[in-house]
């Protein structure tokens, strides 16, 4: 079986070729999926490109994305394979982020973990409708990207949050 598979450089050459044909549009949203790194509705997405977009709607990009099979849609949430998410990942700056003049911050994964880690802020349920583990899951992803972001702060911010003081209390 592995002896079939294909080199990896020859796959990251085939991903970044597909990917380079892409419009522009559809790569922000595959960057935008890469940056959250797990399933996640069509808000989330228009969510994290808003500062980046005039009128983000990705909706309709996703559905084009997944009938190009660049995207994967399970109930109701979209997702990359591994593959396309560190290429689409890679096209992105590493670089710190700072604000441009115009008073966007820069596109760096940094500044995209952060946003992204702001829309899991906004998506927190009450504490006293916690019923199951999946209903802490918008602490727990916040958590990760604001780790993943590893800016001076970031994880200051996240360990020292209220909800993931009420989450190890739980």
């Amino acid at each position: 079986e592995a002896q079939h598979a294909l080199p990896e450089y020859v796959v990251e050459k085939l991903v970044g070729e597909a990917f380079s044909r892409l419009d522009r549009n559809a790569q922000m949203v595959m960057q935008a999926l890469a940056v959250y790194a797990r399933p996640v509705p069509p808000v989330a997405v228009d969510f994290l490109l808003q500062p980046y977009v005039q009128a983000a709607d990705s909706a309709q990009t996703l559905r084009h994305l997944v009938n190009m099979h660049f995207v994967r849609k399970e109930s109701g949430r979209y997702l990359l394979h591994p593959i396309d998410c560190d290429y689409a990942l890679s096209r992105v700056a590493a670089a710190p982020d700072s604000n441009r003049q115009d008073g966007k911050p820069d596109l760096t994964q940094q500044s995209l973990r952060r946003r992204a880690a702001d829309y899991f802020k906004k998506t927190v349920t009450p504490r006293d409708s916690w019923k199951t583990i999946e209903d802490l899951a918008p602490q727990l992803n916040e958590f990760d990207l604001r780790c993943a972001a590893g800016a001076a702060g970031d994880y200051e911010e996240a360990a020292t949050q209220q909800r993931m003081q009420a989450l190890m209390a739980y």
